[in-house]
């Protein structure tokens, strides 16, 4: 969502995944920030659309046989949905093994 605000409603907003290249392309050479394999690209490139202020630790969720997945968790972007920078979230994927650990501990 776009704005300087928060949204006193829960927002949504449907976005596109990119390889990690089209991200790494847009915050390397601007922010000096490197796109690692544990980040995920998502977003659009048009702008408009996105996370904005507030939303770190959002998540990212993808619908799968028709069971929505946690796929990421909002991590940073350049803005609220600037053109050109799609934002990145944390891959929960690359963190399953290490979930899985942590829930087996006792408690």
């Amino acid at each position: 969502m776009t704005g300087k605000r928060p949204a006193n409603i829960l927002q949504e907003v449907f976005v596109k995944i990119y390889d990690n290249a089209v991200c790494d392309s847009a915050y390397r050479p601007k922010f000096k920030i490197p796109i690692k394999k544990w980040h995920l690209c998502a977003g659009t490139l048009e702008g408009g659309r996105g996370t904005c202020h507030g939303d770190s630790g959002g998540p990212l969720q993808c619908k799968l046989f028709g069971k929505w997945h946690l796929t990421g968790i909002t991590s940073f972007g350049s803005g609220c949905a600037k053109k050109g920078f799609p934002d990145v979230y944390t891959k929960v994927a690359h963190y399953v093994d290490w979930i899985h650990e942590v829930m087996k501990r006792p408690h």
